[in-house]
Formats: C-alpha cells, structure tokens, sequence
C-alpha cells in the first residue's frame, strides 16, 4: 500500500502542477485533497451502507416469512452494522494520507491509527451489543 500510495500522490502533485499550480503549493495542498477524498469515501460508504444495504435488506426482510430475520435485521442492528464502513475505510485509506510524510511524522500516524482502531472496536462491540438484545 505504501509504494501505491507514492504513486497516487505523485500523479496527483503532477496534476495539479499541469493545472497550474506551483510545484511548492501542490506538494502542501495534496495531502489536504486526500483528506478531503478520505472523508467523501468515508461518507460516500456509510451512505451506501444506510440507504442502499439497508433498504435492500429490509426489503428482503419483509418478503420472507420466516421470522427470525426480523429480530436480527431490525433498524438498529442495521444501523450499527452500517457505523463499522466508516472505521474500515479509515484503516485502509490512512497510509495513503502519510505516504509522503515518510518518518517525519510517524507519532502522528501513530496515533491517528489507534483512534481509528478503536473506534473499529468501539463500532463493533456496539454492533454485538445490538445483536444480543
């Protein structure tokens, strides 16, 4: 992931110098265009798990006569499946925000990848506790 995440800032830094902005300006403002395409990703994910997974489900809930599925699929257990996307994207897309910071800041790094995994342990225990109740 690291050396795919050099890749994509270095096409994304040419871009902007062939769109023309200064060589200097866009080794700063691409790190801020990848935070802003984690979080559209981020939400974009959490979107589509709400309203795209979830009235599919609901619907296939409904459908069926069993009724079990009913307990397991109801509203909040849905909802909280869905507040995992958000943590999963983070991990996966947080080295590609660092790939040119290389050790300068690895604290940082550090620590943002410890908040993101816990708020992954905190979404899924919330996600169990749903299931258990």
């Amino acid at each position: 992931m690291h050396r795919d995440a050099h890749i994509f800032r270095d096409w994304l830094d040419t871009l902007l110098v062939e769109w023309g902005i200064p060589e200097r300006t866009a080794l700063m403002l691409d790190g801020w265009i990848v935070l802003l395409l984690i979080v559209i990703l981020a939400l974009l994910g959490n979107a589509f798990m709400r309203w795209g997974v979830v009235r599919t489900v609901r619907w296939v809930i409904h459908r069926t006569r069993a009724k079990w599925d009913n307990f397991i699929f109801c509203d909040g257990v849905i909802t909280r499946l869905c507040g995992i996307v958000t943590p999963v994207v983070l991990t996966i897309m947080l080295p590609l925000l660092f790939a040119s910071f290389d050790n300068d800041l690895p604290w940082l790094f550090s620590l943002l990848t410890k908040i993101v995994d816990t708020y992954m342990i905190l979404a899924c225990v919330r996600f169990v506790n749903s299931l258990l109740r």
